[in-house]
This record gives structure tokens, sequence and C-alpha cells, in this order.
């Protein structure tokens, strides 16, 4: 029976890590568990200050890129700075290939960025993967600000995608992923009341549920 449900990779969000998302996603994973299966792993390059500069106190933080050369990320900065994205793109296909395939791709945060990313690539035949994702869910998704990225965000992406955003959310504001939504043909939405996490109430699993049902 296991083998018959669906493989999700999940991509965590800045200053976490896989078992931090794993956490996160805790009632996640519970409330689709006869669905799915879903697997974790880290971003290459750990992070050691905030935003403002000051020290994390905290060293199992991760991130995909930084847009500062102090190694520190702001989602909304624009800057033509892109640290760590290649390697972050390479460690990407490299897990794909050794724990692939996947049926599908969860991204939350910056990682829903980077998500949108491979989408893009593999609709451009540039991801370069022994398989092709069936699906991406987008959690708190936004257009990347940086100038090296921007060529990411021009085409209209076919992958069925389901959009998860919430109208409290302070971190990634919901007018940011309703925008990068628009690059997506038909997507599927779901709007929750709270902030900046995953939402797993039992609305949210209906919503969940039937979006996955499609691939199965």
């Amino acid at each position: 029976m296991a083998d018959t449900k669906l493989k999700i990779l999940c991509v965590h969000g800045y200053r976490q890590s896989d078992k931090i998302f794993a956490e996160k996603t805790g009632a996640l994973r519970k409330g689709l568990k006869k669905l799915a299966t879903f697997t974790y792993f880290t971003a290459p390059h750990q992070v050691l200050q905030d935003t403002e500069g000051n020290s994390c106190g905290d060293e199992g933080q991760f991130g995909w890129w930084f847009s500062k050369k102090g190694r520190t990320y702001n989602a909304l900065h624009t800057t033509d700075i892109d640290i760590g994205y290649q390697e972050s793109l390479e460690t990407f296909r490299n897990f794909c290939i050794t724990a692939g395939p996947f049926d599908g791709v969860l991204g939350f945060s910056q990682g829903a960025c980077m998500v949108s990313i491979i989408c893009t690539l593999q609709q451009r035949q540039c991801l370069d993967l022994p398989f092709k994702f069936k699906f991406a869910i987008i959690m708190a998704g936004f257009k990347s600000s940086l100038t090296p990225h921007q060529q990411y965000f021009s085409d209209q992406i076919l992958l069925p995608s389901l959009h998860v955003f919430g109208k409290s959310d302070k971190v990634i504001p919901m007018e940011l992923s309703q925008e990068l939504m628009k690059n997506y043909k038909d997507p599927a939405i779901l709007i929750h009341d709270g902030g900046h996490f995953v939402p797993a109430a039992a609305p949210q699993r209906k919503v969940y549920t039937e979006f996955l049902q499609q691939f199965m």
C-alpha cells in the first residue's frame, strides 16, 4: 500500500532545515498520511545572522541563497546579488537523483521561491533530472526580487500547482503570493486566515486531499 502513495519532496524556508520543516509540517503529514510520504533535505548554506546582521544564536538554520554580501537575506530586497543560488540548485539536483524519483515538490517561503524556479527549469527542459515532477505545492510563495532571478519568472507555468497563503502573513504578504500565482496556468488556491505557517486544519486538509487525488 505504501508504494501507491505520492512521494513529495519538501523544500524548507529561510532559517529552517529539514528537521525544522518536518516539525512545522507535522500536522500536514499526519493529515495526509494515507495519500503521501514527505521527504526533507537541508539547504547548503548556514545562516549565521538575521537580516539586521545580528547573530542568530542557532547553528541549525539554513538558506538557499543570500541577497547581501554579509550573507543575509530579505525577500523584499532588490539587488544583483544571489550568493549561493547555483550551489543550492546543484544540491537540489543531486538530492533528487539520489533520493528520487518524486511525484511532487512542496516549498515554503524562500523554498517556495526556489520551487518556482525549479518549475520554470523543468518546463524549459533545463532541470536535467531522470524524472519530472507532476505537481507543485507553493506555500507563502513570491517572485524573487533578485536581478539574476528575473529570467525565471517570465514563463506561463503549465505544471499543475496549488498555491497556499495567509491573509495575515506579515513576512510574505499575500499580495506577493497572488502576483506569483499569475505565472501559473489554472492554479488551485488555498487561502487561510493565518500568517506565515503551514495550515493543516480540517478545511485545509480537504483542499490538499482534492488536489493530490488527481495524481494518484
